[in-house]
């Protein structure tokens, strides 16, 4: 989930806009089953909150093909060069 809201400077009681208090720490947001979510700057003051579960439809592949999807738009968070390759090397 991507939030315009810097969750991060409201809880500092920070006013100032582009504070970059977001960046160089680590933030978590709790869920209600103890789950922590990572919440990263994306440097432009837009907070990506990231599910701890890392999602892919690579089983689905062949079921978006047969129904006709013939582009996909992949998007990477905090994978590192290698886990970037293997995970296209399934596809």
């Amino acid at each position: 989930m991507v939030t315009k809201h810097c969750i991060i400077n409201k809880h500092l009681s920070s006013k100032d806009i582009g504070c970059g208090k977001c960046s160089g720490n680590d933030y978590y947001l709790v869920d209600r089953k103890g789950y922590k979510l990572e919440v990263i700057n994306d440097g432009f003051c837009n907070l990506r909150i990231l599910n701890p579960k890392k999602l892919h439809l690579i089983d689905d592949v062949g079921y978006l093909k047969s129904i006709g999807v013939s582009k996909v738009r992949l998007e990477f968070t905090k994978e590192d060069k290698k886990e970037v390759i293997d995970f296209l090397k399934k596809i």
